[in-house]
């Protein structure tokens, strides 16, 4: 297990980011609180198309398009 503060994991990303992909636990410490950075080694689950059908009545579905529209807008050049 290897200890960084956040200053050293940013410098050194690309290979501190090599160590966790081979296994190793990385513990960064940032204000006095650790992050542990470590390959997360289960596969993300694909949903079958239509997983989420009927989860949202059709009323709940329009009134969230309502909130979405009415929300500002960030345009980013």
């Amino acid at each position: 297990m290897k200890t960084l503060t956040i200053s050293e994991a940013q410098q050194q990303l690309a290979a501190v980011a090599d160590l966790a992909l081979q296994g190793e636990t990385i513990l960064i410490e940032r204000n006095a609180r650790l992050l542990v950075l470590q390959e997360f080694s289960e596969p993300i689950p694909v949903r079958p198309e239509g997983y989420f059908a009927g989860c949202d009545s059709a009323d709940e579905i329009a009134e969230a398009n309502q909130l979405g529209a009415r929300a500002p807008r960030i345009i980013v050049p």
